[in-house]
């Protein structure tokens, strides 16, 4: 059983970096050019990875 509480932990943190790195590529898209899209992305960003985190921080506490 602890080798699935280890998985599930490395899944939680490789799916919120992924999110957050396939986040990241909005910026590269040249649709639009201006600051307030950058803002929004890096917000985006943020968001996800402090969910993350909060995932994390609870599933941890279980254990």
């Amino acid at each position: 059983m602890k080798k699935f509480d280890d998985l599930k932990i490395i899944s939680i943190v490789l799916l919120t970096f992924g999110v957050a790195i396939g986040t990241s590529l909005l910026l590269e898209i040249e649709i639009f050019r201006n600051p307030v899209r950058y803002f929004l992305v890096c917000m985006l960003i943020l968001v996800e990875l402090v969910f993350g985190y909060v995932i994390f921080k609870k599933f941890l506490s279980k254990y």
